[in-house]
C-alpha cells in the first residue's frame, strides 16, 4: 500500500530571472524575417528588412537561421551581439559545426519512423554523405516536414567548416551593420525599462506553467509542458519585434522565452515601460480593419469557425489564418475543434482588461505628473 502522502506535489525547484539578453534578442529578431508570410502583427523593423533583404537575402537568412540553425544558437549569454559575432568569428569553426550535430543528436527522439535503418554510431557520422544527413533527419525527427533544398544546400556548408562559419559571420554583421544595431539603440531603453519592471513580478511560490502564463499571458502547451519537465531555469526577454508572439531556446536546463512582457492581472502598477509593452502588444493586434471585422462577426455571431470566416469576408485560408493566429496570440479570441475545423469565439474577458489597462496606463501617467 502507498504511503499516505505519496502523491504530494514537490515545491516549485526552477528559479525565474528577467534579463535584456542582446545576443539571444536579436537573434530572434533576425529568425522573424522568416516569417513574414505567416504570422502578422510581427515589429516594423521586421517587416521593413524582409521587404530590403529581397528573394536571395531572405533565401540565406533561411539557411542560416534555419538549416544551420543549431550552429548559430549561441550557449551561453553574451554582453551585446556584437561580442557573439566576435567570438563567432574567431572561434575553431569545427568547434561551432560539432554544436550542431551534438545539438540535432540530443534534440532528436532516438526512436525511429517503421522501417528505418540504424542512426549514426556518433554525431558526426550522420555526416557521411548527403543521403545519410538527410536520412537522418527524416528518420529521427518526428512529424518534421523536412526541405530537401534547404538541408541539401545545408549540408555542403556542415562539411566544409571555415566556408559555413564565414556565411554565418558575414550574413549576421551584415544584417547588424545594415539596420538592427541601429534599431537596437532605438528599442533598448524601452527593453531594459521592461525588464526591471518585470522584476517586481513575484514568481517564487509558482510552478513553470503558471509562471509563464502570469508573465507573458499565455499557458505553455503541447511541446513546450515536455521541456518544461526538464526546465531548472526560465529567462524572460522582452522583445520589440515579436508582436503576440512566444518564442524560446532551450539548452541545458535553461528555457530562455521571447516575448512581449504582460502587466499580470492584478499589478496595478507595473511600471510605465511595461504598461507600454503590454499595450503594444495589446493594441497592435487592433491595428487591421481585417482583424476588427473578425471581432465584429464573432461579436455578432457568438462562435464561427475558420471556413465561416473565409466565406463571410471573401477571404483566403491563409490570410484568415495569419490574422487569427494573432487576435488570438494577443487572447483576444479563444478556440476549440469542431468537426474538422477550428471554431473561434470572442474572449469578452480579455476585450475589458484590455480597456482596464489602457485606463492604468493613463492614470500612471497622471500620477506622474501630480
Amino acid at each position: 500500500m502507498p504511503a499516505i502522502d505519496s502523491d504530494l506535489l514537490p515545491a516549485p525547484s526552477q528559479t525565474y530571472r528577467f534579463s535584456l539578453e542582446p545576443a539571444y534578442n536579436a537573434l530572434y529578431s533576425i529568425m522573424l524575417l522568416d516569417r513574414i508570410d505567416e504570422l502578422s502583427g510581427l515589429g516594423e523593423w521586421v517587416e521593413r528588412t524582409a521587404v530590403q533583404l529581397g528573394a536571395a537575402g531572405r533565401h540565406r537568412n533561411r539557411l542560416v537561421m534555419n538549416g544551420l540553425h543549431f550552429a548559430v544558437i549561441p550557449e551561453r549569454s553574451f554582453p551585446s551581439f556584437w561580442s557573439y559575432l566576435e567570438y563567432m568569428a574567431s572561434v575553431d569553426p569545427v568547434i561551432v559545426r560539432d554544436r550542431l550535430t551534438h545539438k540535432l543528436w540530443s534534440a532528436y527522439p532516438h526512436a525511429p519512423v517503421a522501417g528505418a535503418p540504424p542512426p549514426p554510431q556518433q554525431p558526426n557520422d550522420m555526416l557521411a554523405s548527403l543521403d545519410s544527413y538527410i536520412g537522418f533527419l527524416q528518420n529521427y525527427w518526428d512529424g518534421c516536414d523536412i526541405d530537401m533544398e534547404l538541408e541539401s544546400e545545408a549540408y555542403s556548408y556542415l562539411i566544409d567548416p571555415p566556408r559555413m562559419q564565414r556565411l554565418i559571420v558575414n550574413h549576421l554583421r551584415g544584417i547588424w551593420e545594415e539596420g538592427l544595431s541601429s534599431e537596437w539603440e532605438r528599442i533598448r531603453p524601452l527593453l531594459q525599462e521592461s525588464v526591471d519592471a518585470s522584476r517586481r513580478i513575484n514568481l517564487s511560490d509558482l510552478r513553470p506553467a503558471e509562471a509563464i502564463q502570469r508573465v507573458v499571458g499565455q499557458a505553455p502547451a503541447g511541446k513546450w509542458e515536455a521541456i518544461l519537465s526538464q526546465t531548472e531555469q526560465i529567462v524572460f526577454v522582452p522583445s520589440a519585434h515579436i508582436g503576440p508572439y512566444v518564442g524560446k531556446f532551450f539548452h541545458h536546463g535553461v528555457m530562455t522565452l521571447i516575448g512581449g512582457m504582460h502587466l499580470p492581472t492584478g499589478m496595478l502598477h507595473g511600471g510605465s515601460a511595461l504598461s507600454r509593452s503590454d499595450l503594444l502588444v495589446r493594441l497592435g493586434a487592433l491595428t487591421d480593419d481585417t482583424r476588427l471585422r473578425i471581432l465584429a462577426l464573432l461579436v455578432e455571431q457568438g462562435e464561427l469557425c475558420a471556413p465561416e470566416i473565409m466565406v463571410k469576408l471573401d477571404l483566403s485560408q491563409s490570410a484568415v489564418s495569419r490574422h487569427l493566429r494573432q487576435i488570438g496570440a494577443a487572447g483576444y479570441v479563444s478556440e476549440r475543434w469542431h468537426d474538422g475545423s477550428k471554431c473561434y469565439q470572442l474572449n469578452r474577458e480579455r476585450i475589458g482588461d484590455t480597456l482596464a489597462a489602457l485606463e492604468r496606463f493613463f492614470g500612471e501617467q497622471r500620477n506622474g505628473r501630480d
